[in-house]
């Protein structure tokens, strides 16, 4: 199954992700083939999850440290 695009709920993370261009596919756990687990673009959805979680924290503390001095406040 494709997605275009769309938005995917992680309960781990408590929020949402955004997915674009994403192949869905239930597969057999390699190790255990009596288990299935969903995968998205071949990463088990339980990495591919924490994987944007770490983008997400990336970006928001990169976006955190290019705030200048100047823009925080009142100079005395």
């Amino acid at each position: 199954m494709s997605i275009a695009s769309g938005k995917l709920y992680s309960p781990e993370h408590k929020q949402y992700f955004e997915v674009k261009d994403a192949k869905m596919k239930i597969e057999k756990e390699p190790d255990n083939p009596n288990k299935l687990r969903l995968a998205i673009n071949e990463i088990n959805i339980v990495d591919w999850f924490r994987q944007k979680y770490k983008e997400v924290q990336q970006r928001v503390v990169g976006n955190t440290h290019q705030v200048s001095p100047e823009s925080k406040g009142f100079k005395l």
